[in-house]
């Protein structure tokens, strides 16, 4: 997109100027609500699915959930995936400094980050590495398009090799 302006003199430039601050604000909020709602989509898609970056759950484990109907919803396995709640409390919250990714359901901490008995299946750190690029292009898009004039916010670049 060609993103130059020509201004036919200062004081206009300069009330260009104070339109494109007091957008900012906004602007800023409404970027960072999108890429939470990137983020929160993408955390919600690894609940259920076997990573490659996860090791696989025990024998034991996938029998049980076998017995109970937990498995073959989103993969063979449906790793962190049993009633739902857990994919279901995951969500983002946004303020003046940035988002934040969590999750509401007590048994999070246990699977991001494991327990004596559990290997770690990290929900939140692995969206933040894989999509958090994605995601601050996608709420610096909505700046500098406020910041330039345009109505509608910069496209992120495209994501490849995202796993």
């Amino acid at each position: 997109r060609d993103m130059s302006r020509a201004f036919s003199d200062l004081p206009f430039f300069v009330m260009f100027l104070r339109a494109a601050a007091m957008g900012a604000t906004a602007a800023q909020a409404r970027g960072l609500d999108a890429a939470g709602v990137t983020l929160e989509a993408e955390a919600k898609a690894l609940i259920g699915t076997e990573d490659a970056a996860w090791p696989a759950l025990a024998d034991a484990t996938v029998a049980e959930k076998d017995r109970l109907g937990f498995t073959g919803r989103v993969s063979a396995t449906d790793p962190l995936l049993r009633t739902g709640e857990m994919r279901d409390g995951l969500g983002h919250a946004v303020d003046e400094k940035g988002v934040t990714l969590g999750s509401t359901s007590p048994l999070m901490p246990f699977h991001e980050f494991g327990t004596s008995k559990m290997p770690p299946r990290p929900v939140l750190a692995t969206t933040m590495v894989r999509h958090g690029h994605y995601a601050a292009e996608e709420a610096a898009g909505h700046v500098i398009a406020s910041a330039v004039g345009l109505f509608e916010p910069l496209p992120p670049k495209k994501r490849q090799g995202v796993s």
